[in-house]
């Protein structure tokens, strides 16, 4: 079988995930020592990595792809509520193995199952990005893939600052996947790309022997601020790949009320209404 960069994607973290115990601390001096120890000290090493979620390695032509940077800071605390019985002390391990697990053995029909689970359930994070995708794209979409940045849980890092340096994009987890992304892009393998923050474009920006820049547009309100940023990029020549939007606004969340903003990102996506 042709190694691809999703097939490398998944198969780096699954070697990770095999070599590693339900309880372990992960060992950044072996594994991300390039880490500066001023950011290394924001990250939270005794929680598993999340470094993608989804079938990333079937079919996804019904689905939307969206970039993240890395995974938000988790406590013990916030995590109880998943494991209602079990004890306080137990809860770091249980949730290091139901992140284990998914990445070395679920398929499509897991994803699928888990997408129901959570929608019904207390994930409003995953809910509301997907009912505005929905929105934004006026499509019916199958699922909502993303790909990390950078794979670890953290408290807040100056990521502006620390998108100027070598070290995040020389760390194999970075490299694999913007590598994962410019290839799904290439072969158009999801219906949309969509991601949201600036930091997005700055990632971008800075593999310029990957992808270019092909349109950018800033949409201001009523008050002459700035209220939208939108950009497409894709692969270097490759007229034909999906497009690479990016969405920069004064919060997360995507702009459905907004009819320019909605139209401009569709327009951005190729998508003809």
């Amino acid at each position: 079988m042709n190694r691809t960069a999703l097939s490398e994607l998944n198969e780096y973290w699954i070697d990770f995930f095999k070599s590693k115990k339900n309880s372990d601390i992960i060992n950044y001096t072996d594994e991300f020592g390039d880490i500066p120890q001023h950011i290394r000290k924001k990250f939270q090493f005794d929680f598993f990595p999340e470094p993608f979620y989804g079938y990333l390695h079937e079919d996804m032509s019904n689905d939307v792809l969206v970039p993240l940077i890395n995974p938000g800071q988790i406590s013990v605390e916030s995590l109880k509520p998943l494991f209602p019985t079990s004890p306080i002390e137990s809860v770091r391990t249980l949730s290091n193995n139901r992140i284990k697990e998914r990445h070395l053995t679920w398929n499509k029909k897991d994803y699928l199952q888990g997408e129901i689970n959570l929608l019904q359930g207390n994930q409003k994070w995953r809910s509301t990005k997907f009912n505005q995708c929905k929105i934004i794209m006026g499509e019916d979409i199958g699922f909502l893939h993303t790909i990390e940045f950078f794979p670890f849980h953290s408290a807040r890092w100056n990521l502006s600052r620390e998108l100027q340096e070598k070290w995040i994009y020389s760390l194999k987890p970075t490299k694999l996947a913007i590598n994962a992304i410019e290839e799904i892009s290439k072969e158009r393998k999801v219906k949309h790309i969509l991601g949201i923050g600036k930091v997005w474009a700055t990632i971008l920006n800075w593999h310029k022997d990957k992808f270019s820049l092909e349109e950018y547009q800033e949409l201001y309100g009523p008050k002459g601020g700035r209220s939208h940023i939108v950009y497409k990029y894709k692969p270097l020549n490759s007229p034909s790949s999906l497009p690479i939007v990016i969405y920069s606004g004064s919060s997360m969340h995507l702009p459905t009320k907004d009819e320019k903003a909605v139209n401009l990102i569709r327009r951005y996506l190729e998508i003809c209404k």
